[in-house]
């Protein structure tokens, strides 16, 4: 739910015309951290502490490693967006 709210305020804003915004790189950050985080296993882990003795079953927990290098890259591509966020702040700053 929190991945589809960032989505959905990224391509609001890209709709918007603001392509180089701190809040760009900020969406884009928490997608990608959601998604290593659903790749790294431990998705499973907190499900079962949340819901207690009612998954009695022993939780079969593996690294999806494409879903956590996707993550990886979108955290890159959030990165990217930051810096070039900084380079058009310059760029308007220049006379």
């Amino acid at each position: 739910m929190v991945m589809a709210w960032n989505a959905f305020k990224l391509l609001n804003l890209y709709a918007s015309g603001t392509l180089f915004n701190h809040a760009n790189a900020r969406c884009l950050k928490s997608i990608g951290y959601i998604v290593v985080f659903l790749g790294s296993g431990l998705y499973p882990l907190l499900l079962n502490s949340f819901l207690g003795d009612c998954l009695a079953k022993p939780l079969n927990v593996m690294l999806d490693v494409p879903l956590m290098l996707s993550g990886s890259v979108i955290i890159l591509l959030g990165w990217v967006t930051e810096e070039a966020t900084l380079i058009h702040e310059e760029r308007e700053l220049t006379v």
